[in-house]
């Protein structure tokens, strides 16, 4: 048995249920958290409770909304269900681990290439389009994150910064 079948709807209910669970034990996190030192500061607490508040109510609505659709589809027997390939859920699942792992030891650039490369060949089974999205996508991700915005990343190749002037 190499298939997974989900109902999307209960699935949805059980995630809205989970990141409402999240975003109330992170509130509470950051309470422990030290408070401003300055006057006018908002604190370190700040913008993680902004998030938390915005991941919050949009699971709130999600889950009210699928409450709702549960309700209704026991009387239409219409839930939606999504068939998934246990296989490459664990292949990704594998690929995903191996990324995190080897991160500190090849870097980031061959890392996330080869990451990108596996997944996108056997999504599409396009060898040489696989290779040339995961080698733009790296570029545009090293261009975005390590020369504009300067975010240090586990480099292997690749310089930590261009001067351009």
């Amino acid at each position: 048995m190499s298939n997974w079948t989900v109902n999307l709807t209960k699935a949805d209910i059980v995630n809205a249920f989970l990141l409402l669970c999240f975003s109330v034990s992170g509130v509470y996190i950051t309470t422990t958290w030290l408070p401003p030192v300055m006057p006018g500061d908002p604190g370190a607490a700040f913008f993680p409770r902004i998030a938390l508040s915005v991941i919050f109510i949009f699971s709130f609505v999600l889950f009210v909304q699928k409450i709702r659709t549960r309700l209704h589809d026991r009387t239409t027997s219409s839930a939606p269900h999504i068939t998934i390939d246990l296989s490459k859920f664990f292949w990704t699942l594998l690929f995903s681990s191996l990324l995190v792992a080897g991160i500190s030891t090849i870097g980031f650039e061959f890392s996330g290439f080869l990451f990108l490369f596996i997944l996108l060949w056997q999504r599409t089974s396009r060898w040489v389009w696989a290779f040339f999205m995961s080698l733009s996508a790296i570029a545009i991700m090293y261009l975005i994150f390590v020369l504009i915005l300067k975010v240090r990343l586990p480099l292997l190749f690749l310089p930590d910064y261009i001067k351009f002037f």
